[in-house]
């Protein structure tokens, strides 16, 4: 049976810390296929740019790597419980299925697990943490959940020198400078440019 990563996000771009986060999690779990799932509104991200580019984006990234597995972008209507359900429903039948999260998504998570509970028990996540990113914070919120929910979960330090730079805010704001630190591509840097993003 095959095992697929499911990576749901604004990605608001895709950016180098999405492709360190799918790098930790194949070390972790040999998934042979990965589904990024772009949403389309986010409420959480209501200046989001629109999702057509935001799914672009992950491609232009996606079709400049080599990785050991397959890779499909999706778009999901909403980032809630039910709408997720439905989407695995009906998309990704018959496999072997978890989450890759960074730790400020999962957090958020967590904070509202009521809402989230089928959400909390429908998957075993490998969650990515920033080096800069309070690791007892996340520690604390995960000691909240059951025992059940809790040996779902397991998270790795991202390699990152970038620190605080390593943001998709910190890209939007300055996507020259990204390009050059290498958060981004030159087909995506050559895209927002010509669409005029993020100005």
């Amino acid at each position: 049976m095959d095992e697929i990563a499911l990576f749901i996000g604004t990605f608001d771009p895709f950016h180098l810390g999405h492709v360190w986060q799918i790098e930790r999690t194949y070390k972790f779990r040999k998934f042979n296929k990965l589904v990024i799932a772009v949403i389309k509104q986010n409420p959480r991200k209501p200046g989001a740019i629109n999702y057509i580019h935001r799914v672009e984006l992950a491609k232009l990234y996606i079709n400049e790597l080599n990785f050991p597995f397959d890779i499909e972008i999706v778009t999901i209507e909403k980032n809630g419980s039910e709408e997720i359900k439905s989407f695995v429903k009906d998309s990704i039948k018959e496999t072997k299925l978890f989450r890759t999260v960074g730790s400020d998504s999962i957090i958020n998570i967590i904070k509202d697990k009521d809402r989230h509970i089928d959400e909390l028990t429908m998957f075993d996540y490998v969650i990515g943490v920033r080096d800069f990113w309070d690791l007892g914070e996340l520690q604390n919120f995960i000691a909240s959940l059951s025992p059940e929910i809790k040996a779902n979960f397991s998270y790795d330090i991202l390699p990152t020198d970038f620190k605080n730079h390593l943001t998709a805010t910190h890209i939007r704001h300055k996507p020259q400078e990204s390009f050059t630190k290498g958060l981004i591509t030159k087909s995506q840097l050559n895209y927002i440019e010509s669409n005029n993003l993020y100005v």
